[in-house]
């Protein structure tokens, strides 16, 4: 049974380099390999159909067969985390003709792949030039000129509209798919497929969300409400939302080699085995950073496919703050994937809630170390509010997009039929005003642009795992900053290397951290509180009337 398994895993491993190297070459320049790509998942579709048995026999064998095997062979013993993630599907697994059929099938590919061909293709004309999604994105999230951001946002929201009845019809189409798996495979809601594949209980899930929810007045709420007092403003346009009121009226630039000792030095202050991981992203070319015409938008780490080829980081370094922190966060994950190599995907591979793990607490690292750099308030208030502004990002706003998934998922459901263009506008619009407040308000014509979130089309109800991170890492920041645990560095590098093997009551044992309590999760909730208070004091005197028109480093008033 052993040696089955290592060959299945060996054929895996095989196909898994073969897609890697095709779909990084299809994200560095899609118009050149995209044909390439297509084609080789048709070819591997009816291949794996052949598989599908295998797990399937797996499930069959008698529970106290498996576990008298795996107390007589060491060889066995090294895949129990496997077969336990394959047994505990035995309630989710539907007929093997099913599996097969639908592993051949795989509708959903080419749902995706009409996404990703229509996203690169997308221009957004602005300004005499044809530009892609990340450089209008970054013009009205992050320039100066407030004119030029609402320009900029009025362009990228009539683009989006153009394509509102394919993302109307697209999702649907997903939607659909997503109510037949989980009718063959006994899942109740439309999310608690992501649920079980996260190894992760709903109701903890649940309070998560409950948790962040409950606290948008107190968090996300007042943040932009002291921002729309920093701009001088009654309240703020949805262009104003990622602006960094603290530039001073200049974009900042850090080159690429700044960005890269800024991120390896805070690496390396928390524990020298961390950096020297991360450098070897560098000295091996396994980060591609450039941003190129062809080339796919945003950024991520790549696991490399089991143990026959390494991790790869890819990045579209433009020189903002924000792309510093998202080198330390995709650094993060490939860290993390060297890490576990030795466990590697051929046995469990790390679900989306702890696969950030390392991402985001790089980043915490990367902002403490500048941070404890600042030279004066000035300085510490334009940091304290990146990083603030960043985690109401990663958590105030991935737990609406996940509301909006639920909310589109369960109105499908109710209906019984598809959902208009109006329709996932207003919940879209909705989910996200709840989080908003009164200090931002949204109107109809922002409805279509769900459509430019590629997680909901590629991996349907993955965007709390973000949000499940980032509260997760903020607990173990607390702790490590408390310094109540003292072995917090070997016991954080050893959560690393179990990969998929941990499980949440592993962080209990390590750090003292219950994940089932929901004070765990108001625990790390109020880091981001803490750090909002801090920035609110150093505000103070620049809200005050008698110092604001005296200030030169006061932020302007907004035209």
């Amino acid at each position: 049974m052993a040696e089955a398994i290592k060959r299945s895993k060996d054929t895996g491993a095989l196909a898994g380099k073969l897609f890697t190297y095709l779909s990084l070459k299809e994200t560095q320049d899609s118009k050149k390999y995209g044909a390439a790509y297509a084609g080789f998942q048709a070819k591997a579709a009816p291949l794996f159909s052949n598989l599908a048995f295998f797990a399937h026999e797996i499930k069959q064998i008698d529970g106290k067969a498996i576990e008298t095997a795996l107390q007589s062979s060491e060889k066995l013993r090294h895949y129990e985390p496997w077969l336990d993630s394959i047994r505990r599907g035995i309630p989710h697994t539907p007929p093997l003709d099913v599996q097969r059929y639908a592993a051949e099938l795989s509708p959903e590919s080419g749902w995706n792949k009409l996404y990703d061909d229509r996203d690169v293709a997308r221009r957004f004309t602005f300004e005499g030039k044809a530009l892609q999604m990340n450089e209008i994105v970054e013009i009205f999230t992050s320039a100066p000129d407030r004119a030029r951001r609402k320009a900029a946002h009025e362009v990228f929201v009539e683009t989006l509209a153009q394509d509102s009845w394919m993302f109307a019809q697209l999702h649907n189409e997903i939607m659909r798919l997503t109510a037949v798996d989980n009718r063959w495979s006994n899942f109740k809601n439309p999310w608690d497929a992501r649920h079980f594949s996260n190894n992760v209980a709903p109701e903890i899930v649940d309070a998560l969300e409950t948790a962040v929810k409950d606290s948008y007045a107190r968090i996300s709420h007042r943040f932009y409400a002291l921002k729309a007092k920093l701009m001088g403003l009654d309240r703020l346009e949805i262009y104003d939302r990622n602006v960094n009121v603290f530039e001073g009226g200049k974009e900042q630039k850090i080159s690429y080699d700044e960005a890269k000792t800024i991120v390896l030095d805070a690496y390396r202050r928390f524990m020298p085995r961390m950096a020297d991981e991360a450098q070897k992203f560098f000295d091996n070319g396994w980060i591609d950073a450039s941003p190129d015409e062809n080339k796919r938008g945003g950024a991520f780490a790549h696991p490399g496919g089991a143990q026959l080829a390494h991790p790869m980081v890819m990045l579209n370094y433009m020189g903002s703050p924000r792309d510093v922190a998202t080198m330390a966060h995709e650094l993060g994950h490939g860290v993390h994937q060297l890490l576990a190599a030795h466990k590697g995907d051929a046995i469990v591979s790390t679900p989306l809630t702890f696969a950030e793990t390392a991402s985001v607490f790089g980043e915490m690292l990367t902002f403490k170390s500048l941070l404890a750099g600042a030279n004066n308030d000035d300085e510490r208030r334009k940091l304290l509010f990146e990083k603030v502004n960043d985690m109401i990002n990663t958590v105030f706003r991935q737990i609406p997009f996940y509301d909006f998934e639920k909310r589109i998922n369960t109105t499908y459901r109710d209906k019984g039929q598809p959902l208009t263009e109006e329709e996932f506008g207003t919940h879209w619009c909705e989910a996200l005003q709840d989080s908003y407040g009164d200090a931002l308000q949204l109107d109809e014509s922002y409805g279509a642009t769900y459509g430019y979130i590629p997680h909901i089309v590629h991996t349907p109800f993955y965007v709390y795992a973000y949000a499940f991170g980032d509260a997760l890492v903020n607990a173990l920041y607390a702790v490590y900053e408390e310094g109540s645990v003292p072995d917090f560095e070997e016991n954080y590098i050893k959560m690393l290397e179990a990969g998929g093997t941990l499980k949440p009551e592993d962080l209990q044992d390590m750090f003292g951290l219950d994940i089932k309590d929901p004070a765990f999760w108001d625990k790390g909730l109020q880091v981001i509180e803490n750090l909002l208070d801090e920035l609110e004091t150093l505000c103070k005197p620049l809200l005050d009337p008698k110092n604001r028109n005296t200030n030169k480093n006061a932020p302007k008033a907004a035209p």
